[in-house]
């Protein structure tokens, strides 16, 4: 048998490379002055001393939002390299061990250590070299290029080959051609053979743990892991939108603290809408999950039937109620002219993402009713990626280094477009994965009897008990959307009265506080599929430990979070904007941060539980009782305070205290009933 390299001589390949490639830019940068020439050979091999604030070939986009998100970018695409190469290595060591071939040929390790080399080359540069030579801070450096190939030329004009790149460049895109040149059936086809093997593995290995505890564990991760990787990117998209609005206010012609409020206002109008339509991630979510785990395929078909024809229509009812909804809400904003126009603005583009937005709730909650959370981390990610390119890109447009302009820039619109674009990206995405994963064995059952045809088969699935236990789920859940929307709106509302900058505030505290939840809901959401599968199975003993290590997953990533807000929140005010006002007035309001893991994350988790078992009813109820409390904590504490000392600062602290009243309430009352759901 052939042997093959083992993983630490990709290792030191890697470092190699790497080691390489800054003594190169090192030298370059101490010995060099910025833009001067060394001819190697001829007038065709320069030296030519230039750093690259952007991409390849001196593309830039979005000002300083952009290069701290491309940074970032470059920082997850390493690690997830790094981690790939690994896993290959190590299935390679263990087929080797086992006899067999290896299934990963080293030429593919070999030019995936060539991209991730070159890749933290660069990574390196942006993270150190502004804070190493003191031009900017961590993660703004700018990278360091020197080879210079004018190949062809006409006079002065090079016709070909005009970029400066360095070593890394050249690693990076030496490793893609030769994969593409050389290895490309094995990349088209790994994904599907990889799945294959991992779902013959993970039932292998699953099959034969020992203890429930255990095989629970791995299925909570199994659900988990995806929904976080997703959750990431979601609280990205409102940073992204935050930052963008905060740092384009000069060209805009608007202050930052304006844009930024008319962000969270237009933001807040369209949770005021699609809270409303929450029955269809929720109420099919937990339908869908007690179907599949009763073993009943063709009622997890009807049950998307029933989600997606609702959707549709209920996306045609708001655009057709649209332009009156935004008149009647901005009546009830005490806000400043400049803010409601900027909201109206906003409002009126993205209302025509509506018909996707629904569909994918829909999806999102259907797919993990089947236990499957990576059809749903795919679609988001897609989703909210797209969204913060789009959304940059459209805002800030694309500038070449010589000044040629690609896109043009359309300012605070482009928010709102990138938004409408990436939803409607996400849509097809999530029909393509239905119609490849699910067509066959699910759908067409539903809509097609023994003649073939199609309405009468379709009439049905809006008839018998199911169909109305849905409506009832929905019912209890658009009253417990409105409790949400009252709260949130409350919040914003309230906020709106005290200032553009306290309202600005108030916007970016909510943002930070909710990073968490994305984590969170990820646990939350295995909660909720395997709750509904065991429920559906009758199985109580698998769903009350289920619930048990959901919660001990929680409160385990709770603990990190509190240590994260208590040493990290000026750094996440910074990332939000760029305001000095508005940074010093968020200091106040940092200490807020550290209650969110603790208050928070059961009232979280008890959500996806209770969505399993569609006790749409309890939590209907406990959305009741913490909407007053968090009405009545803040009317109380607002009450409580003498009239000299009801300054803007002090009343938005009353109005966290509110705020994490209600998600105290929602964990107790929770708590309480689980008594209830327990016995099903």
């Amino acid at each position: 048998m052939k042997k093959t390299p083992k993983a630490a001589f990709f290792l030191v390949l890697g470092v190699l490379l790497v080691i390489i490639d800054q003594v190169i830019k090192v030298l370059v940068k101490t010995n060099m002055d910025l833009g001067e020439q060394i001819f190697v050979i001829g007038q065709w091999f320069r030296l030519c001393f230039v750093e690259n604030e952007g991409m390849a070939f001196g593309m830039a986009f979005g000002g300083k939002v952009g290069k701290l998100l491309l940074t970032i970018f470059r920082i997850v695409l390493s690690g997830l390299l790094i981690w790939w190469i690994a896993s290959m290595c190590r299935k390679n060591r263990k087929a080797i061990s086992q006899g067999i071939q290896a299934p990963v040929p080293v030429g593919v390790l070999v030019g995936l250590t060539l991209i991730t080399a070159g890749a933290i080359g660069n990574v390196i540069d942006c993270l150190f070299y502004g804070v190493i030579w003191d031009y900017a801070p961590l993660m703004f450096g700018k990278v360091v290029d020197m080879f210079y190939f004018p190949i062809i030329r006409s006079g002065e004009k090079v016709l070909f080959f005009n970029p400066v790149f360095n070593f890394a460049d050249s690693c990076v895109t030496v490793g893609a051609f030769y994969l593409l040149l050389f290895h490309w059936r094995l990349i088209i086809n790994k994904r599907r053979k990889r799945r294959k093997r991992m779902r013959r593995k993970i039932q292998k290995v699953m099959k034969h743990r020992s203890g429930l505890d255990r095989r629970l564990n791995g299925e909570i991760l199994r659900l988990a892991i995806p929904s976080i990787l997703a959750n990431i990117t979601v609280p990205l998209v409102g940073i992204a939108d935050t930052a963008i609005a905060g740092h384009i206010a000069t060209s805009a012609g608007a202050g930052a603290a304006a844009l930024i409020s008319a962000i969270a206002i237009g933001s807040t109008l369209f949770d005021l809408l699609y809270w409303n339509f929450a029955f269809l991630r929720v109420g099919t979510g937990g339908l869908t999950a007690q179907a599949f785990g009763s073993g009943d395929k063709v009622e997890c078909g009807r049950v998307f039937v029933r989600a997606m024809t609702i959707a549709l229509g209920c996306s045609l009812l708001l655009l057709l109620l649209h332009p009156l909804f935004l008149r009647l809400a901005l009546l009830c904003i005490g806000s400043t002219p400049e803010i409601k126009e900027l909201a109206s603005k906003y409002f009126l583009i993205r209302i025509w993402a509506a018909p996707a937005t629904l569909g994918l709730m829909a999806f999102k909650g259907w797919f993990i009713g089947m236990q499957d959370s990576v059809s749903p981390m795919a679609t988001d990610i897609v989703v909210n990626v797209t969204n913060i390119a789009a959304s940059i890109l459209l805002a800030s447009g694309i500038t070449l280094s010589d000044g040629r302009c690609l896109l043009p820039a359309m300012g605070f619109s482009g928010i709102a477009t990138g938004t409408v674009i990436a939803q409607y990206t996400g849509l097809l995405l999530a029909g393509c994965i239905f119609l490849l994963r699910y067509l066959r064995p699910l759908f067409l059952p539903v809509l097609r009897n023994v003649q073939g045809r199609i309405v009468p088969k379709l009439r049905a699935v809006f008839l018998g008990s199911q169909t109305s236990r849905f409506f009832r789920t929905g019912a209890d859940l658009m009253v417990r959307s409105l409790c949400f929307i009252a709260v949130y709106i409350g919040y914003t509302v309230i906020s709106s009265y005290y200032g553009d900058s306290l309202t600005a505030v108030c916007s970016i505290m909510m943002k930070l506080l909710m990073i968490f939840s994305y984590f969170t809901d990820g646990f939350a959401y295995a909660g909720e599929a395997m709750t509904g599968r065991y429920i559906g199975e009758g199985n109580a003993l698998a769903m009350r430990s289920t619930v048990k290590w959901t919660f001990v997953w929680s409160f385990s990533l709770a603990a990190l979070f509190m240590i994260l807000y208590a040493f990290g929140g000026e750094l996440l005010l910074r990332m939000m904007t760029s305001d000095e006002l508005i940074i010093a007035d968020a200091k106040a309001y940092l200490p807020w941060l550290l209650l969110m893991p603790p208050v928070g994350c059961a009232a979280f988790n008890w959500d996806g539980i209770y969505i399993g078992a569609t006790a749409s009813r309890q939590m209907r109820n406990s959305m009741l009782w913490a909407t007053v409390l968090f009405f009545g904590t803040f009317a109380l504490g607002r009450i409580a305070l003498p009239l000299s000392l009801r300054t803007p600062e002090l009343l938005t602290h009353i109005l966290m205290a509110a705020y994490f009243a209600h998600l105290l309430a929602r964990t107790v009352y929770l708590t309480i009933k689980y008594k209830t759901i327990a016995k099903l």
